[in-house]
Parts: structure tokens; C-alpha cells; sequence
């Protein structure tokens, strides 16, 4: 491979690289500015509305606190009535 195609390949992957961490940073930002907490979870739920509580793995989540759950974009309140409400529509 030509020195000129290895610069090109990885520019494009710093590049792909780049744009994926800053999705997930976006993500922490509104996290925060909406009242939560970036934190890791014990399970697949990570405090998000529409996921109930379940498998065993780590996941990285907004934690929103009490009667609160992340929406995918900010913290929203949970009443017990969001998926309801909102994903049955």
C-alpha cells in the first residue's frame, strides 16, 4: 500500500472516530443540562423510559433520579404513564 492511500485510510478513520465520540458526547451534554447524571448501570435499562429493567450488562446511561427517566434526549418526568402516553401512540 502506497503511503499516500495509508494517510487517506487514516484520516478517514480519525474522521469516523471523531464523529462517533462526539454523538456520544453530545448525548452526556444533554444528559446534564437536563438535571442528570452520565453514570454506568448494572443493567440494559439505563434509566431510559421505554426500556424496563432486565439483562445483565453494563451500560453507560443518562440517570435522571426519582420518577424521572431519560427520553433519549433529555431527562423527562416518569409518572408510571410515559410509555403509555408516549410509545403506544
Amino acid at each position: 500500500m502506497k503511503i499516500a492511500n495509508k494517510k487517506i485510510l487514516f484520516l478517514v478513520l480519525f474522521l469516523v472516530w471523531i464523529i462517533l465520540i462526539s454523538g456520544c458526547n453530545q448525548e452526556r451534554l444533554n444528559c446534564k443540562t437536563s438535571g442528570g447524571e452520565w453514570k454506568s448501570f448494572d443493567d440494559n435499562s439505563a434509566d431510559k423510559c421505554s426500556i424496563p429493567s432486565g439483562g445483565e450488562v453494563i451500560t453507560a446511561g443518562c440517570y435522571c433520579g426519582p420518577n424521572k427517566c431519560w427520553d433519549g434526549e433529555k431527562c423527562v418526568i416518569d409518572n408510571g404513564e410515559y410509555e403509555k402516553n408516549n410509545l403506544l401512540r
